[in-house]
């Protein structure tokens, strides 16, 4: 929906009548994304400022030419409940390669709710931008290829 020269700012979004309040169409601004900062340069991977128990989420720009490589192995717990959580992960990622929080954290009992929070990271990174903004993706694999 534009002009024929391409200009952008004289072209009207033509909402459909059922999500309409209006019945004239109007020149509409969507809402881009909110901006983020980092440390780390655009392209190369970043550990988030996010709270403690998820210091160790690693962000990746949709744009950067690589993502973090698989973990051959994770820390190793003798605690049973940190064990079972590691092996939950470890088989919902071979299961399914991305995942949203809520649906991972769905695949968990409640009692392990909290440590699935903790030990995601070990297994997975997140992407900042793109279609897979915000999803759970396991290590070692690009989703865009």
């Amino acid at each position: 929906f534009g002009t024929k020269d391409g200009d952008e700012e004289d072209s009207l979004v033509v909402i459909p009548p059922l999500f309409c309040k209006r019945d004239v169409p109007q020149i509409y601004g969507f809402r881009g994304l909110a901006a983020r900062t980092g440390f780390a340069a655009p392209g190369t991977p970043m550990i988030s400022a996010l709270p403690s128990a998820l210091r160790l989420v690693v962000e990746v720009d949709f744009k950067a030419p690589q993502v973090p490589p698989a973990v051959s192995q994770v820390p190793e717990d003798s605690r049973p409940d940190h064990q079972r959580t590691h092996t939950l992960l470890k088989t919902l990622f071979k299961k399914r390669a991305i995942w949203s929080s809520t649906a991972l954290l769905a695949a968990f009992p409640l009692d392990l709710h909290h440590l699935a929070r903790q030990l995601t990271p070990h297994h997975a990174f997140r992407f900042t931008s793109g279609p897979w903004r915000r999803l759970w993706t396991r290590r070692g694999v690009d989703p865009r290829t």
